[in-house]
């Protein structure tokens, strides 16, 4: 899904990054051109509408998460990730209820 790909690349790189990526994977890659051509434009769009592709773009934090009952350490910073993945795949919205009810969930697990 070019959406869930566009997101991902976003989570790792900045929009600059992934325009100047898509302009030599065309380059290199004539034939792909146009997939990387809207892979490019998905990723602006998302960037315009400021859509959650990491971690501190997130409705909550680790502060949030602590407050809810997940113990700080190693399985906060696993909390937050399956929250970002959630969130990016869109089975969860980008609200802070949503994402504390979740979180309290996978961290009793």
């Amino acid at each position: 899904d070019q959406t869930l790909m566009a997101k991902r690349l976003l989570g790792r790189y900045e929009l600059p990054t992934i325009q100047r990526l898509t302009a030599l994977c065309s380059a290199r890659h004539p034939e792909q051109a146009v997939a990387f051509a809207a892979l490019r434009a998905e990723a602006e769009r998302l960037t315009a509408e400021n859509a959650c592709c990491r971690v501190s773009q997130l409705a909550v934090n680790g502060r949030d998460l602590m407050a809810a009952g997940v113990a700080p350490g190693p399985g906060l910073r696993r909390a937050l990730e399956a929250l970002l993945e959630e969130v990016i795949t869109g089975r969860l919205p980008n609200e802070k209820a949503e994402l504390l009810a979740f979180a309290t969930k996978f961290s009793a697990s």
